[in-house]
């Protein structure tokens, strides 16, 4: 082999010399070796919000809307131009002011826009009578103390997706985010008419 590859039994070990060293690893801790490599592309998405548009309007408004069947009454937490029950024509309603977490994530990692975000937690929340979950960003103090947290190892130069303490920090903010918690929504200042428009805080 010409080029020499750097060997790895760890996988994590793998994705750093792939992510932040040459680009390439071999990783050796199966039962085959495998060339893991980075591939760089970019590129440029046109999208139309079409029908959903007054949803994605009313989030730079500061407004939640949901979309209810006027045939069955089925009320969904997210855009639906026909209702999944009996197939009807939906109409547009503001949802409740805020709602409960219904479950809960917490993630280290993201892929492409969201690498940079992460930490970050997703919730499904519950509106009182709405038959279907919204799924939103949750921003807790807690989320912002992993962010802080990070931001301090990197200035370090410390790989904070391996630091013992890191991640111990990440599964105590899991365990700590309670199903159930009311919480409400918050919009972001500057609306790009995405999903990310709208996040959730604890109510105090």
């Amino acid at each position: 082999m010409k080029r020499q590859v750097r060997r790895f039994e760890k996988y994590r070990d793998v994705m750093n010399e792939v992510l932040k060293g040459s680009g390439v690893a071999i990783y050796s801790g199966g039962k085959k070796e495998i060339v893991i490599k980075k591939i760089h592309e970019s590129f440029d998405y046109i999208e139309s919000h079409a029908q959903d548009t007054p949803y994605f309007m009313a989030l730079a408004d500061g407004k939640l809307m949901g979309s209810k069947c006027s045939r069955c009454g089925r009320a969904y937490a997210t855009p639906h131009a026909y209702c999944s029950e009996c197939g009807t024509g939906t109409d547009w309603f503001d949802l409740p002011e805020g709602g409960k977490i219904h479950c809960h994530s917490v993630s280290k990692y993201g892929g492409g826009r969201f690498l940079k975000q992460a930490p970050f937690s997703l919730i499904l929340v519950k509106f009182e009578n709405v038959d279907s979950y919204l799924m939103a960003e949750y921003i807790p103090e807690e989320i912002l103390e992993l962010k802080r947290m990070k931001k301090e190892k990197e200035k370090t130069g410390a790989d904070s997706a391996s630091d013992a303490e890191y991640n111990k920090k990440i599964w105590e903010v899991y365990y700590k985010i309670k199903n159930g918690t009311r919480v409400k929504p918050k919009f972001r200042r500057d609306p790009h008419f995405d999903v990310r428009d709208v996040y959730f805080v604890p109510v105090e």
